[in-house]
């Protein structure tokens, strides 16, 4: 498609506009309001000139997803489908805070918002035409002026050409767990899981659905999609970093039941309290990464991240693809421009060493470790390792031997078709770092400028939760998500076992769906024990939340507690409980979840779309907008 070659300059420029005007079509509310379809069509042509639309008759008024359909053939991008329409204005970054509505009503703010971003999009196209023209026409004519040669044809000069296309490719991987199952509290009263503040399965469903499909079963962790966005929670402090809040209401998707919610926002320190950054970036040079989504993309993540550093930061490069290379040497963060022309020489091709490449960069880091700072290797791949140790075991056992002194790894995934989900999580996991998937430079912008504290920077160690049950008002509970941290109930107060770090700043959410128990009745075991006996203690809470974890600095261990009572049940959704809840709806009907109840898509917009709250950067307004898609992609 044309429009791809100036994608990322468009991507760019509406970041600039949407963080310039943060609160641009959000509405308040206020506006009582619809445009007609007449009405918008001559505001249309009026910065599109050369549109043409027949009036209809009377004044009908103007859906969302007519008011695409209009403005994407004025640019000249219509698509076939509504579902077309929408991921082009979605990957262009279109429809800056519009909570999306496919029928319903467009309010002028919003009319005149996505008009204004359309014909941002149109400047952006004329200047990269323009910019494309000029170059051409100088390439030609030195290439005929210096070797007399005949100069290629426009679809000659214009084909690029890559030996394998990975992005087509159908070898992606993803590790599947199954889902957790209702348990009976006299059975088991106790769910105990690590924490996890990874999201790149949003994202990675972002991707797959702007791709026209729904994702594999495998790549959906509702637990990812949750903590993707931050939530207004109550502020932790230095003396307690971790800070704990339930809530407790009617479940969505079944309400004969309950739904709990456990949030933790960890303490985030002014920047002049933290410490000096030691960062490698270990960056995948191989042949796999050639293609514009993956080395290109992750060019531009590095030089965002690298924005955010300064003097007391200090930055390696490593590379890696049939061989391991230091392309530069530990260096201060403010040199900016010598690290940038390093970031910009990268090339990829050949095969990929990634146990070299983790090798040499945990040495570096080590080199160049600072005493009380943070420490951190960044591996940017995807994760298709095809020389050195191949597996994901292998590879553990290599992290877990660094981890423990006090260097981290996170990792950036890049790509499609070849995408390697499970095994970059499991590094990431295993290197107490993060896990996130890069798709667009906006993503990129996400993880390294917005949550770039809570992303490196971290104030808790082997987070650990557990939450005990009282049969007294709980027949069955099941913890949605966080499969693949689950631990035993002994592990809590095991602090050799590993669990999740905590950044500054972190949010993280955990839903419990709660089955109550029947009126003055306490839940009956489904097992008879020939040598225990267990009486209730007549307590009216529902459950109790324990956290513990590690100080990094002291080593000291914390472990915290609070209670949430049954009588607290059946209040009206806080703000950030009814849109969290809307989140896990949707990872429920994505994974076809046998637990998934009456769980339905317009439960999920309108839940999620009226409870928005604070968006500054559009990233719950996008939300809205993948479920209305995901409506249009339906079967």
């Amino acid at each position: 498609m044309k429009m791809k070659r100036w994608l990322c300059l468009l991507a760019a420029a509406c970041l600039t506009v949407t963080l310039a005007c943060p609160a641009l079509g959000q509405g308040d509310g206020s506006d009582a309001a619809y445009i007609s379809e007449n009405t918008f069509a001559a505001l249309v042509q009026n910065a599109f000139p050369q549109y043409r639309y027949e009036p209809a008759a009377g004044e009908t008024l103007l859906t969302y997803e007519r008011a695409l359909a209009m403005l994407c053939a004025a640019l000249g991008v219509g698509g076939d489908t509504p579902a077309d329409n929408l991921t082009f204005a979605i990957e262009s970054d279109l429809l800056p805070a519009i909570a999306w509505d496919s029928d319903g009503y467009v309010t002028p703010a919003d009319a005149q918002a996505m008009i204004a971003a359309f014909a941002a999009c149109r400047d952006a196209q004329a200047q990269q035409d323009q910019t494309d023209g000029a170059a051409a026409l100088f390439t030609l004519a030195s290439t005929t002026q210096s070797t007399g040669a005949t100069a290629p044809t426009a679809r000659e000069s214009a084909a690029v050409v890559y030996d394998i296309d990975y992005n087509g490719m159908n070898d992606e991987s993803y590790g599947n767990t199954g889902e957790n199952r209702f348990l009976n509290p006299v059975d088991s009263p106790f769910s105990t899981f690590a924490l996890d503040v990874d999201t790149a399965s949003y994202s990675n469903i972002r991707r797959c659905l702007l791709g026209g499909y729904y994702p594999e079963t495998g790549a959906v962790r509702i637990e990812e999609m949750l903590n993707y966005f931050d939530y207004d929670l109550p502020q932790a402090t230095a003396d307690d970093p971790i800070a704990v809040t339930t809530e407790v209401s009617v479940c969505p998707w079944n309400t004969e039941h309950l739904l709990a919610m456990v949030a933790l926002r960890g303490y985030e320190p002014d920047a002049a309290e933290l410490p000096g950054s030691n960062l490698v970036f270990l960056v995948d040079v191989s042949g796999s990464m050639e293609q514009d989504n993956r080395l290109p993309l992750a060019q531009q993540a590095l030089k965002l991240l690298l924005s955010q550093l300064t003097a007391k930061d200090t930055v390696t490069i490593i590379t890696y693809a049939g061989t391991v290379g230091t392309l530069l040497d530990t260096t201060p963060a403010d040199r900016k421009e010598t690290i940038e022309n390093a970031i910009d020489s990268m090339n990829a091709g050949g095969a990929t060493n990634g146990a070299g490449g983790i090798e040499a960069a945990y040495q570096k880091a080590r080199d160049a470790y600072i005493e009380g700072g943070n420490n951190r290797v960044i591996l940017l791949t995807d994760g298709d390792f095809n020389v050195g140790v191949q597996s994901a075991s292998g590879l553990q056992a290599l992290i877990e031997q660094q981890r423990d002194g006090g260097i981290y790894l996170s990792v950036l995934g890049f790509g499609m078709g070849n995408l390697k989900d499970y095994e970059m999580e499991t590094l990431a996991d295993c290197g107490n770092g993060n896990y996130a998937y890069i798709d667009t430079l906006k993503e990129a912008k996400k993880v390294l400028v917005d949550d770039m504290t809570s992303t490196i920077f971290t104030i808790a160690e082997d987070v650990k939760l557990q939450v005990e049950f009282n049969p007294q008002t709980v027949a069955g509970y099941r913890l949605i998500g966080y499969e693949n941290r689950l631990l035993d109930t002994e592990d809590f107060t095991d602090d050799t076992v590993d669990a999740g770090e905590m950044g500054a700043g972190h949010r993280m959410i955990a839903l419990y769906e709660i089955v109550p128990a029947a009126d003055g009745e306490a839940t009956a075991s489904t097992t008879t024990s020939r040598y225990q006996q267990t009486e209730a203690t007549g307590s009216d809470e529902l459950l109790y939340v324990s956290v513990r974890y590690r100080l990094p600095q002291s080593g000291d261990i914390v472990q915290t507690g609070s209670a949430l009572t049954a009588g607290e049940a059946l209040g009206e959704m806080s703000e950030t409980m009814a849109f969290a809840s809307a989140v896990a709806e949707f990872g429920l009907l994505l994974d076809d979840s046998a637990y998934k109840g009456g769980a339905d898509l317009e439960s999920v917009l309108s839940r999620a779309a009226a409870n928005r709250g604070d968006d500054p950067y559009g990233y719950r307004a996008e939300f809205v907008q993948l479920v209305s898609l995901a409506q249009l992609l339906a079967p």
